[in-house]
Parts: C-alpha cells; structure tokens; sequence
C-alpha cells in the first residue's frame, strides 16, 4: 500500500491511495487532502486484514462500460431529458466504436483527438465537435471528483475544437415583403409575422395562447416555450423570465382577424392541428424561400432577420438584447450582421475636420440614424396595409 502525492498541471495536488487488490489489480482513490488518503488507506489495510474482498473492479472499466455507470449515476444531476438523449445519442455514434473498448485509466489525450479526427473525415461540422467534446470532457470530469477512476482528464483544452462562425443567414426587408406577399392566407403567415415582427423564438410561437395577447396594450406575454427535444411545453421561456415584447399596430390587426377566425387556445394553429409543427413550419419555410429565390433561412433565420431591421434603424445591441430576451450581451452581438462593415463606414465618415469642398454632412453618411423605436417599424411594416 501506498500513497502518491500528485500535482496536476494546473498545480493542483491530491493525494492517490494504491492498494494491491485480492484479486492482483490496483484499486485506486484519489483525495484532495492528505489526511483523508491516510483514512481510506488504513480502511483499506483493516478490510484485507479482516479477510475482505478488495477489487480493482472500477479500474478496468472500459470507456462503454464507465459511460453506462455515469448516464445512471448523474440521472438526477439537472440535465434536461432532452439533452440527456442527446448525450447517449452522440457517444454511441461517435466514441463508442473508436475508443469504448479501451480501458478508462488507459485512454490518454490522443484517443480523444481521434475522435474528434474521425468525425472531421466524416463530414461533421465544428458545432458537433464540440458538443462531443464537451461530454466526454464533463466525463472524465466526473471520472475524477465524483468516481475517483482517475486523477487526470485527457480532454486537454488544447485539442478542443474550434468553432467556427458562419455569418447566418437572413431576409432583408424587401426579402421579407416578398415572402409574406406569398404567404397570403398561407397558415404559416401567422407564425412568420410573429417571428419577424417581434422577435419570437421559434418554441415562443409554438406555445403562445390568445390569453397571452393583450390587444388593448399592444404587447404580447411571452410565458412559456414549447421544448422539442423532450416533446413538451414548459411554463418560462427559455431565457427564464416571463416577459413583454411589443406589439405593431399591424401585427395586432392582423392577429385580431385570426381570433375570430381560430378554433384553437393558440395563436398559430395549422389545419387539423391543435398548435404549430416545428417540422412542417421548418420544412415549408425553407421550401417556399427556395421556390422564391431567396436566402433559404429556417425559423432562426427570421430573427436574425428581426436584428438586421433593427439594427438598420438605429436600435443598440442593448435594445436589441431586451427585445430578444438573452441572458448574456455576448449572445445578442452574435446577431450583429456584417460588424466589419459597419465599423469600415463610420471610419470613412467620421473626421475632426470637414474638407474644404462640398460633401455630404457626417449626419446624412452615418448608416445608424436615430432610434425611433417602434414608430420605425411601424412604418416598415406598412405592407401589411397593402
């Protein structure tokens, strides 16, 4: 018997216990503190003495084996159902057969860029990789402080893959007055209009009813968001608090015409359907922008288009953020289109000094006039009146 004294890269020290088991294997346990290594140790000395069984069991576990024993163990860790079938989903496609038969003490940082490599060579984009990464790293996480099966993570953070950026597609506003001049009378309309005009997630339609809709105020309550990973509706949105977003003029006379027309409790009701089919709206939105020539956005690509309006007519990334219910100001900056741009403009426009001859005034240049809130909208959203 014996105990380590080990010092992480980070400069962390624990204390490993090593003790020959009755059946020849080394059983292990890992402690942050010396004098709870020295506890366990003499534990362990007073089990073989007493003519106990002590073995090495959890130190062979293989990585299948080890991934079984943690979905079971952290049932009850918080992680939504829906992403805890996410989990299982992308270990059995993706690890399982590259490293699930290798022992867990055993697999080292290069088994994990392995991975990794195998699904670069099958096509899969950096968003997945990462969502992979990040499992088998919280796995290996929990291998060490929880289960005390090992005293290093070999997702080291330098071979996590990095996620690329792609500027998002979106509609313009004369896109968007194309898209709806073809979606008259389409049920889809409803839940386009909802979308563009107030910003809605695509789960926030779903599950908006009509006692949600307040038409004297113009505003809408948003309350709730329907969960499609776990096929449910849920009573907070996803950015957790209950909230306002206002209501155009002309969205509110258009909604007003589909409560006489609707059967449903809410909002947006397809034919022969009680509420709104995240397939079949993704499905036909994409469709119908490809028929018509234009960027082939999916229920996401609407609030982006949402951020371009905006943003077009002055609004900050701070209005913007309140508007999109985010949690973070970092979130709502990823739906800053073309910032680049943007920046290039000002620097071209922007001078101490006005040249001698005539030029346009620094005021008619700038691309961000003054915000106007929704007086702007309201006056880009006159086609519905058309």
């Amino acid at each position: 018997m014996a105990i380590v004294k080990r010092v992480g890269r980070n400069g962390k020290i624990t204390y490993q216990v090593k003790v020959v088991g009755t059946d020849g294997a080394w059983v292990t346990a890992t402690f942050e503190k010396r004098a709870d290594a020295v506890q366990s140790e003499a534990k362990l000395k007073l089990q073989v003495a007493e003519g106990g069984e002590l073995t090495g069991r959890l130190a062979k576990l293989t990585l299948n084996q080890y991934f079984e024993m943690w979905n079971e163990e952290t049932k009850h860790s918080g992680v939504s159902e829906g992403w805890r079938k996410d989990q299982i989903r992308y270990f059995e496609r993706f690890v399982s057969n590259e490293i699930g038969n290798r022992r867990v003490q055993k697999i080292r940082p290069v088994d994990i860029a392995r991975v990794l490599s195998a699904m670069v060579n099958r096509g899969l984009g950096s968003q997945m990789q990462v969502h992979v990464f990040n499992i088998i790293h919280k796995m290996f996480e929990d291998a060490i402080e929880l289960f005390q099966l090992s005293v290093r993570n070999p997702a080291i953070q330098s071979i996590r893959p990095k996620l690329l950026r792609k500027e998002p597609k979106y509609l313009n506003l004369e896109q968007i007055k194309i898209l709806l001049s073809d979606l008259r009378g389409d049920w889809m309309e409803g839940a386009v209009l909802l979308q563009f005009f107030a910003g809605l997630r695509i789960g926030e339609v779903q599950a908006l009813k009509w006692k949600s809709v307040d038409f004297d105020r113009g505003r809408l309550l948003i309350q709730g968001t329907y969960v499609r990973k776990e096929a449910r509706f849920k009573n907070s949105p996803k950015g957790g608090d209950q909230h306002w977003v206002p209501m155009l003029e002309e969205l509110a006379d258009f909604l007003r015409v589909q409560k006489l027309l609707s059967g449903s409790t809410y909002v947006v009701s397809p034919p022969r359907s009680e509420f709104l089919s995240y397939n079949a709206y993704y499905r036909r939105l994409k469709a119908r922008c490809k028929r018509l020539g234009l960027p082939s956005i999916g229920t996401h690509g609407l609030r982006h288009s949402t951020s371009e309006l905006l943003l077009e007519n002055g609004a900050s990334v701070y209005e913007l953020n309140a508007l999109f219910d985010h949690s973070d100001l970092s979130v709502t900056e990823g739906y800053m289109h073309g910032r680049g741009e943007r920046l290039e403009k000002l620097t071209n426009v922007i001078r101490l000094y006005p040249k001698i001859r005539d030029e346009p005034q620094v005021s008619q240049m700038l691309p961000i006039p003054e915000y106007r809130g929704n007086e702007i909208l309201s006056e880009k959203a006159e086609i519905f009146c058309k």
